[in-house]
């Protein structure tokens, strides 16, 4: 089986600008992830503090794979 490469489809310049997005997002995703870890989980009137730190846990977590998938488009993109 073949495995395509991202230079079997895009352009150079498309490489790059992909390439370019990703950086970008994976800073975004770096920086939203290091606010989650360094804030108090919020506590709303409704939720208990059990709640409240299960909904920060899965926050913090889904972040996580955010930046892992984003990481992985990017080293494709390194790859070509």
């Amino acid at each position: 089986m073949h495995a395509c490469k991202l230079s079997d489809i895009l352009s150079d310049e498309e490489i790059g600008f992909l390439h370019d997005a990703m950086e970008s997002a994976m800073g975004e995703a770096e920086e939203v992830l290091e606010r989650h870890k360094s804030e108090e989980p919020p506590l709303f009137d409704v939720q208990t503090t059990g709640e409240a730190a299960e909904d920060y846990v899965n926050l913090v977590a889904s972040q996580k794979r955010r930046l892992e998938a984003l990481q992985r488009i990017y080293n494709l993109c390194e790859g070509g």
